[in-house]
């Protein structure tokens, strides 16, 4: 995947989408490109009816002159982006990114710099502007309101259940004890001697290698017995979560190895006690691929025109039929 596929429509620090070639890419012209004087307002883009200006590439540079035919078509892309997402957002949704979270998804940005000062050296050693640095900024801004909207809606591709059981896997309890053990005529033979009535406890003291199967304090592990914990802190998370109760279970491997496990009591929350903690969790799990699949979809019906002196609009091969900015000479 390349640079500037990963920038069109990626989550968070990019958005995954058709791209050019990144810089140094052999495919790609990374020569800079000489281009004769333009007059402000020529256009360099129109995108679903509204133009692209040469003064809005060039607010994304410190010097216009030196860049490179990729480093135009990705500011032209970023543009491009930004224009179609924005209306595409308001349009489909009726929603749009308020001022006061593109002042945190710029926050967010910044931070990775470490400093205020860190940044601006950064942008000045890159050809680039606080202006661009907003921009990406405005372009997380909407990625993560259309995310919400179709969470919060639980729009196609989004999968509740999933959210749910992930969620639970925190914060619901489980009552478990276990007898691990490292092959499996190992597990056969604990399997056997508990199915045919011996005591639990007495097999795993007598076979289990929990290194805390034989502490004497009553505390977890003991005799096998983990307690009550969230599915999350067992060695078998899954496993904890979709055991029967009361029934042994097994072989069940962890990376510490191979167990016997009983459920003796689970507690749950039902989905609708916690649909809310579920949606965030289904934003932060799913919110990149449901992102994805949107971005595609209007960037395969947007309508796009590119300058050809400055690149032009469709797929390449890498892009699997999603449109990008090809670079000029490409």
């Amino acid at each position: 995947m390349t640079h500037r596929l990963r920038i069109a429509l990626a989550a968070a620090a990019a958005l995954v989408v058709g791209c050019a070639p990144a810089q140094g890419d052999p495919a790609g012209s990374t020569m800079a490109t000489t281009i004769a004087p333009i007059p402000s307002d020529h256009q360099l883009a129109v995108v679903n009816g509204a133009a692209i200006s040469i003064v809005d590439v060039t607010n994304l540079h410190r010097e216009f002159g030196d860049l490179t035919s990729d480093e135009i078509a990705g500011s032209v892309l970023l543009l491009v982006l930004n224009q179609l997402f924005f209306d595409e957002a308001l349009s489909q949704f009726g929603v749009q990114p308020t001022e006061e979270q593109i002042a945190t998804a710029l926050d967010a940005r910044t931070e990775r710099f470490g400093s205020a000062e860190r940044r601006d050296e950064v942008l000045a050693a890159t050809n680039r502007t606080r202006a661009r640095l907003q921009l990406q900024s405005q372009l997380d801004a909407i990625r993560n309101t259309v995310v919400r909207h179709l969470v919060t809606t639980e729009a196609e591709g989004f999968d509740i259940d999933l959210a749910y059981r992930q969620l639970l896997l925190t914060e619901s309890t489980v009552c478990v004890r276990h007898i691990q053990v490292l092959t499996e005529e190992g597990f056969a033979l604990v399997q056997s001697r508990v199915d045919a009535g011996e005591d639990f406890a007495t097999v795993a003291l007598e076979n289990s290698l929990d290194p805390l199967v034989d502490r004497t304090d009553g505390g977890s592990g003991a005799a096998g017995d983990l307690g009550c914990r969230s599915p999350a802190s067992t060695p078998f998370p899954e496993a904890a979560m979709e055991a029967a109760v009361g029934e042994y279970v097994g072989p069940v491997f962890s990376s510490v190895g191979t167990h016997l496990i009983e459920v003796y009591e689970r507690t749950a929350p039902e989905l609708d006690e916690v649909r809310a903690e579920v949606l965030e969790v289904g934003i932060e799990t799913q919110g990149d691929g449901l992102f994805n699949t949107w971005a595609t979809g209007v960037l395969q019906a947007a309508d796009v025109t590119i300058e050809e002196t400055f690149g032009t609009w469709g797929p390449l091969p890498e892009t699997n039929g999603v449109p990008t900015v090809i670079p000029a000479g490409r």
